[in-house]
Order: C-alpha cells, then sequence, then structure tokens
C-alpha cells in the first residue's frame, strides 16, 4: 500500500505542474550513469556443468541515461522538478544487470539562476533483467518490478538551456526478490548520474 501511495504522490505531482505553463520549462536530458548494487562481497557459486567454483565480482557498471523532465519555478529560489527516465543500473556482471524507468521529483533550491540544488524521492520499475538462461547458478537472481529511493542534483546552466547535471541515487528497498546468502544483505541501488540537459 505505501508502494502504490508513494508511486501516485510522484505521478500526480509531475502532471499537477506539468499542467501550469507559467514559470515553467520543459527538457530532456541525456547521459551516463554509473552504478552498483550494495553487495558487501563477491558472488560465488558452483557451476553445475563441471563443478567449478566461480567468482563473480560486484564491480560498478555504466550505462546509459536518457530523460524528460518539467522545470516549474514557484518562488525566486525555488521550484519542482519531476521527471520521467531511462536509467540503465544494477551492477556490471551481466547477472546483476538491470534497466529501470524511473519517476524522480526534485525540490529545488536556486542559489542563482544559474546554479541548482536538488532533493528528492524516487520510485523505479525495473523493465529489463539479466536472467541465467542456462541455470548453472545454485541460485538465480530475480529482481523487484519496485524499488524506491531518494536523489540528490548539482545543476549549472552553461549557456542558455544548455544544463549540465551531476546526480546521486541511493536505493532504499532491496532490489533482489531472494536475500541471497552471499550479498551481505544488502541488493539496493546506488547509482552517480552524469548528463547534459537542454531546456525547452
Amino acid at each position: 500500500m505505501i508502494k502504490k501511495i508513494y508511486a501516485l504522490v510522484c505521478v500526480g505531482v509531475m502532471a499537477a505542474f506539468s499542467v501550469n505553463a507559467q514559470e515553467t520549462k520543459t527538457g530532456f536530458r541525456l547521459g551516463a550513469t554509473y552504478s552498483q548494487l550494495g553487495i558487501e562481497n563477491d558472488v560465488t557459486y558452483v557451476d553445475r556443468e563441471n563443478g567449478e567454483t566461480v567468482t563473480i565480482p560486484n564491480e560498478a557498471r555504466i550505462g546509459a541515461l536518457a530523460a524528460f523532465y518539467v522545470d516549474h519555478k514557484f518562488s525566486e529560489h525555488f521550484g519542482i522538478q519531476p521527471e520521467i527516465q531511462y536509467a540503465a543500473q544494477g551492477s556490471k556482471a551481466e547477472e546483476f544487470r538491470a534497466d529501470y524507468i524511473n519517476l524522480p521529483v526534485l525540490l529545488e533550491w536556486r542559489a542563482t539562476e544559474k546554479f541548482h540544488i536538488g532533493l528528492g524521492p524516487q520510485v523505479g520499475l525495473a523493465i529489463w533483467d539479466w536472467k541465467d538462461r542456462d541455470q548453472n547458478l545454485d541460485k538465480g537472481v530475480d529482481f523487484e518490478s519496485f524499488e524506491y529511493g531518494a536523489t540528490a542534483s548539482i545543476q549549472f546552466e552553461i549557456i542558455e538551456n544548455l544544463v549540465l547535471d551531476a546526480r546521486y541515487y541511493y536505493g532504499l528497498s532491496q532490489t533482489v526478490k531472494d536475500q541471497l546468502p552471499y550479498t551481505g544483505g544488502a541488493t539496493n541501488n546506488g547509482v552517480f548520474h552524469f548528463g547534459v540537459a537542454y531546456q525547452i
């Protein structure tokens, strides 16, 4: 129930501000993600075909990012930026990769006309994850379809309507359905975003 309310609030805020064109800009953002699951140790399993022990390192994944957003200014120093985004997340190993459609809503503090700092909630829907097709793992990695967390951002307008954007997303929910004994108890997403946005 809490997850549904959380998602509805994010979608509702996006819709409410997108219909008010006064002091509102829209834009799109392209960039890259640098993500890693919060697994404490490398994953070790026994290959069922040859009986050998295999170790999968938990290394960071570099992936693609694309987003459309609405930037609403409701005072000189404060605004809100709801967004819909595609982001590659998870870790580098194929078993730990997942792609998401995310809905972040950032409350912005506009320190200057060109420099903004944002903070807010984010919900995400996993639209793809890698499955072990050969079923050689002792236990497969199955991602939750829904996740939520918090996002912080720094934005700087380098020229008119062209914005540099850096963010960090910290997942507050576990991404793997069944807690694996070798994960160290944490499978949340941690994702850095680096991108360029163009405002229309």
